[in-house]
């Protein structure tokens, strides 16, 4: 079973940011310093809160001071629950499972020209864009499929998007199996979860409002 928790920030608010940002250890308020603009330090915050909150439902004693990278920069807390987090404009999405391992993207949809990102789909995916009747939402289903499978499996950008074919709901990556499912946000955003596991890839979908 996999949990996965979203949450919406108010991108002009201080008031909401000095509150998210009390209940921060040192380490990640530094971090948190480190974006320039409201919004992003906002979700920044969201992220770490909504894992928090994970943690909790699992029952797991974690503090953000656990958490490491690994040389690509996922983040992960040594042999515990796997996570992920996401975010895009002032959505933020968090998926975290004790059985299997999980990636997870969401993206804002922005008008967009698919043709300028030809070099990034296979042949397959270029197939579907072209005969959709809905093109803005077929590319931002690809693009979130994508996403999510190359954060699942850790390397991130290191691994070319044009290597992995996401038509199907399964799909092999370095022969390894990764099984994608949608996320119904609302109709602004685009979101999908990737797990290693079928057996346990099941989801609980909930909204955080901090």
């Amino acid at each position: 079973m996999i949990t996965v928790l979203y949450s919406f920030v108010d991108s002009n608010s201080e008031d909401q940011y000095r509150s998210l940002f009390s209940i921060l250890p040192g380490t990640m308020k530094i971090r948190a310093f480190n974006f320039r603009d409201l919004n992003s330090r906002l979700t920044f915050l969201a992220g770490k809160l909504l894992l928090m909150e994970g943690w909790r439902q699992l029952n797991l004693s974690h503090s953000l001071t656990d958490i490491m990278y690994n040389k690509y920069q996922k983040p992960y807390v040594y042999g515990s629950a796997n996570f992920n987090i996401s975010h895009s404009y002032n959505c933020v999405v968090c998926a975290i499972s004790k059985e299997c391992v999980v990636g997870v993207d969401v993206e804002y949809k922005l008008k967009i020209n698919f043709r300028d990102f030809t070099h990034l789909w296979t042949i397959n995916e270029m197939k579907l864009l072209n005969d959709s009747n809905d093109v803005s939402n077929q590319f931002y289903r690809i693009w979130t499929r994508k996403e999510s499978i190359i954060k699942a499996d850790g390397r991130g950008l290191s691994i070319p998007l044009n290597e992995i074919d996401v038509v199907d709901n399964e799909v092999y990556l370095n022969e390894k199996k990764w099984y994608l499912k949608e996320l119904h946000i609302n109709n602004t955003f685009a979101a999908h979860l990737a797990s290693d596991d079928h057996a346990n890839s099941d989801f609980t979908l909930a909204r955080i409002n901090f």
